[in-house]
């Protein structure tokens, strides 16, 4: 079977064939940290599961020896998208704990040629600086350990405050850039070139207005829109963030953010 590089779709497959009599072979499988650390419990349990480097996962019938136990990994996608936000919002910096920094590269590498300082502290924690001088820069999303497409909404927004002419890349789902006019009806400056491709200039100042959240992490990438434009912001949709960013609207009051849900 074919899992097409999905997560979701990879570890539903993945526990499927550990019903099965036979050998599963799972191609095109999705290798994220989520994935791994699925694979990790199961191994634990008993399951009879090999990895090959050209994203294929291996099941062998094996009945697991005890019950699922393990800690769930850290969310890297959550502490992308709180890099960015100190990047751009925080008084000095802040600090990012369980990060998974290593699972970040590429997003890292990306923002640290933008001009966003960071350290990489004890105990997975992530430091970010607030970044006030920002260049543009192209990014290109992959499979991971490329850089994530769920971080393609986030840096969006800071491209939208980084000097210069920076573009977008979505190689993995066509149509995904389209989310961008909502930054538009913000006064950014965006161009889309494709169903694939965009161009977003800046420095914009953002002003506050109207705007939804079209998926899950578009919706976070206008919360942040939000938090950096002049007047105020109205989101709504919001239960697309929700479903990916436990507690997030508590947890940027904790920080500071000036965010007030309405029924």
């Amino acid at each position: 079977v074919n899992a097409y590089f999905s997560v979701g779709s990879t570890i539903v497959l993945l526990l499927a064939a550990l019903k099965r009599t036979g050998t599963t072979r799972i191609e095109l499988s999705a290798y994220e940290p989520h994935v791994m650390n699925m694979i990790d419990v199961l191994r634990d349990a008993g399951a009879d599961i090999a990895l090959r480097y050209h994203h294929t996962i291996i099941i062998s019938p094996k009945e697991l020896s005890k019950h699922l136990s393990g800690a769930v990994v850290g969310d890297y996608i959550v502490s992308g998208t709180l890099a960015v936000i100190g990047a751009l919002t925080a008084k000095d910096f802040i600090d990012i704990r369980d990060a998974r920094v290593e699972d970040l590269s590429a997003f890292l590498i990306s923002i640290e040629k933008m001009g966003v300082k960071f350290e990489k502290k004890d105990n997975d924690t992530l430091r970010v600086y607030r970044s006030k001088k920002l260049k543009a820069a192209n990014i290109q999303t992959n499979i991971y350990p490329g850089f994530p497409t769920d971080l393609q909404s986030p840096t969006a927004i800071l491209m939208s405050q980084a000097d210069g002419v920076s573009k977008i890349h979505e190689i993995l789902f066509e149509g995904r850039l389209n989310w961008l006019v909502e930054l538009e009806t913000m006064r950014g400056h965006i161009a889309l070139m494709n169903p694939h491709e965009a161009m977003i200039f800046g420095k914009t100042p953002l002003r506050g207005a109207k705007v939804s959240s079209w998926d899950l992490r578009s919706g976070a990438a206008m919360l942040i829109a939000g938090m950096i434009a002049s007047g105020t912001t109205e989101l709504d949709n919001v239960s697309h963030i929700e479903r990916g960013y436990e507690n997030f609207v508590e947890r940027l009051q904790g920080i500071g953010a000036k965010i007030s849900k309405k029924d």
